[in-house]
């Protein structure tokens, strides 16, 4: 009974999980990291967080590997966030996002003709230059408050 099949053991509480009471507690976990998405949006938006408080591909690194060392599921649960919030963002309607490209149908659709080439390239360059401003922005950051970060997780280990 504490042995896994094939040597695997993910769960050793020895729980059994109904299956319903799980998709119900997915979906709820799912619709919270939705909801994350939103309101970090909204405090950078609204000036309650700074760009240099974001984190980029670094940043999430060191969060994931801090996560990995607290256990498998910890890991699994920053994955799941990083995909859900990636998912969402990408159907924001912004340039070169899938939402944008969606725009785009949109007025192809309302209007009976698509948006002129040179217009929709101007809008996905622009889009694109910003994009790329906000990754240079975040990877900085990343570099910039790597030891006070690594700093902070050790802290959260003791």
């Amino acid at each position: 009974p504490d042995k896994g099949q094939i040597g695997v053991v993910l769960m050793t509480s020895g729980q059994s999980r109904n299956l319903f009471l799980v998709i119900q507690k997915s979906t709820q976990m799912t619709g919270y990291y939705i909801s994350m998405v939103f309101k970090s949006i909204y405090y950078l938006v609204s000036g309650k967080v700074s760009l240099k408080q974001m984190s980029g591909p670094i940043g999430i690194v060191q969060f994931a590997s801090f996560s990995l060392d607290r256990g498998i599921f910890n890991f699994l649960d920053i994955i799941a966030m990083i995909s859900i919030s990636l998912g969402i963002i990408n159907l924001f309607p912004f340039p070169v996002l899938d939402g944008g490209h969606l725009v785009f149908l949109v007025l192809e659709w309302i209007r009976k003709k698509p948006v002129s080439a040179k217009v929709e390239t101007i809008i996905t360059n622009m889009g694109a230059a910003f994009l790329i401003f906000i990754m240079c922005t975040v990877v900085f950051n990343d570099i910039r408050l790597w030891s006070s970060r690594v700093d902070f997780l050790k802290s959260m280990l003791k």
